[in-house]
């Protein structure tokens, strides 16, 4: 999994490549063999778990299991109170977990059960190959979807905790700079301690500094220069909004002049960062839009910049 400081992207990526693991309840061995040549020819890692009692280890043991393959009719329990011990017993992981059940004699509140609790395929025996990889694709689909929004998740709550940590830090700071000097020996005169005023103009300056320097590096990285910074953060929000923009709107609102405006978008365009077209509705006029290498730029950009506040 990626570092909870690493950019959003970077989070959501790790959680795209984590594959589910499993776990296969069936207490029958000739049909548990079966399942699991199914599930290798599919390119499914799989674990299996003979009863319950088995299956409730194995969830506790094997963080990565994010699939549930049950029998519905498994000796001491069936597989709708079996799924629910599942999800207790895997804490947090629990609300991701998928569930496919098979049967080969299902009764009508055994769906029902199913539905109400967001089982997402119910599947009659004997089971077909075709049946089951379609639908253990559709529920890695959604355990990978779940799977990211809760690392997402789990990345900005750590963000906001830095961002506390960091805040107690510059109150505390504050308060040694606000706290009155000890008096000098004579003969030097003592000196009076700033006041908050001053105390927040120095936390100011060093932000600013540190803002500075991060933003000279990722130019440099980047082979950028102010100008075309500004051209790419225009761009980079009317991406979040109409996804395209007119050459002349974001030659002025970069700041610069029209004309140096123009050449940078220019220059930004022939490395691939900005796609040029002509305006169906208006010959005279360019749109602009964001390649996906410029989009990468200004978000990891960006994160970077923000990385380096204090």
């Amino acid at each position: 999994m990626a570092a909870p400081n690493a950019p959003l992207s970077t989070i959501c990526q790790a959680a795209r490549m984590h594959a589910p693991e499993i776990l296969l309840v069936e207490d029958d061995d000739a049909c548990a063999e079966a399942l699991g040549e199914m599930l290798a020819d599919g390119g499914h890692a799989c674990v299996r778990a003979r009863d319950p009692g088995e299956a409730l280890l194995a969830i506790g043991d094997r963080p990565r299991i994010g699939l549930l393959l049950l029998d519905l009719h498994l000796p001491e329990m069936d597989g709708l109170r079996l799924l629910s011990e599942l999800r207790t017993a895997a804490g947090q992981r629990g609300e991701l977990l998928q569930a496919i059940l098979c049967s080969g004699a299902a009764q009508f509140e055994d769906l029902d059960g199913a539905m109400r609790l967001g089982v997402s395929a119910f599947l009659p025996k004997p089971i077909e190959r075709i049946a089951l990889l379609n639908a253990l694709t559709d529920a890695a689909g959604t355990w990978r979807s779940l799977e990211r929004d809760r690392a997402v998740r789990e990345g900005l709550a750590e963000r906001f905790r830095q961002l506390e940590g960091g805040l107690a830090t510059a109150l505390r700071e504050m308060a040694e700079i606000r706290a009155p000097l000890p008096a000098p020996a004579p003969p030097m005169r003592a000196i009076g301690a700033p006041g908050v005023d001053r105390a927040w103009e120095v936390l100011q300056s060093r932000r600013l500094v540190a803002e500075a320097r991060a933003l000279d590096r990722l130019l440099a990285r980047h082979a950028l220069d102010t100008v075309g910074w500004r051209v790419m953060l225009a761009m980079f929000e009317a991406d979040a909004n109409a996804g395209e923009a007119s050459a002349t709107n974001i030659a002025l609102a970069c700041g610069a002049s029209a004309s140096a405006g123009l050449r940078r978008i220019g220059d930004l365009a022939d490395r691939g960062l900005l796609d040029r077209r002509e305006d169906p509705g208006d010959g005279r006029r360019i749109m602009l839009r964001l390649t996906d290498t410029g989009r990468a730029l200004c978000s990891d950009g960006i994160a970077a910049l923000a990385a380096a506040a204090p």
